[in-house]
């Protein structure tokens, strides 16, 4: 899967990641010990026309692993449950 241009990342570079439970309330539990036994995912969004990835990629799929602070972006077209399903198998 082709990777955005350095300059799109402006947004995950300077993002911050939270250790406080989301505003829902939900716990995300003790801190696992190994890869891949939890992750957490969410969407970053192109805002302007020069955030698009090299292939058109208008947004991208975040994910964390919380037991080692792995993060990895995977560029995709849409936020369809199937670009989101290769995402996932890409990171594991």
């Amino acid at each position: 899967m082709p990777r955005m241009a350095k300059t799109s990342w402006k947004a995950m570079q300077t993002a911050k990641k939270g250790d406080e439970a989301s505003s829902r309330g939900a716990s995300l539990g003790p801190r696992p010990e190994k890869f891949g036994d939890q992750v957490t995912c969410d969407h970053l969004l192109a805002q302007d026309v020069d955030d698009v990835g090299l292939d058109d990629e208008s947004c991208a799929l975040v994910i964390l692993d919380r037991g080692t602070d792995y993060i990895d972006a995977f560029p995709q077209p849409d936020r369809t449950a199937e670009s989101c399903y290769r995402a996932l198998l890409d990171f594991a």
